[in-house]
């Protein structure tokens, strides 16, 4: 049993599953909660058109505000990939050309 928790382990399928079961209870919560003007309230005591909607204003500033986020994270993510690959690379001929 031990060396099956440790596959499970070496494999990330525990954190895969912590994370799903984060989402998924993010989820019910957010399906069984609603944001009223008087704060968060439960689904059953909200009256019909009592929730808060965001305007379209304040979903682009959401939007404006991860975007710039979203791409350094593009933009270090291929760059530290492609110089990774190319010292890789450079470490192989180096051993190809020498026998090293």
């Amino acid at each position: 049993m031990a060396s099956f928790w440790a596959e499970l382990r070496r494999r990330n399928v525990v954190r895969v599953v912590i994370a799903y079961s984060a989402t998924v209870w993010a989820i019910l919560l957010a399906w069984y909660f609603k944001i009223t003007a008087e704060g968060i309230r439960a689904a059953d005591n909200v009256p019909a058109g009592a929730e808060r909607r965001f305007s379209g204003r304040q979903v682009n500033y959401a939007i404006i505000g991860l975007l710039p986020i979203a791409i350094a994270f593009l933009v270090i993510d291929n760059y530290m990939h492609r110089r990774c690959a190319a010292r890789a690379s450079d470490g192989l001929e180096f051993r190809a050309r020498w026998g090293e």
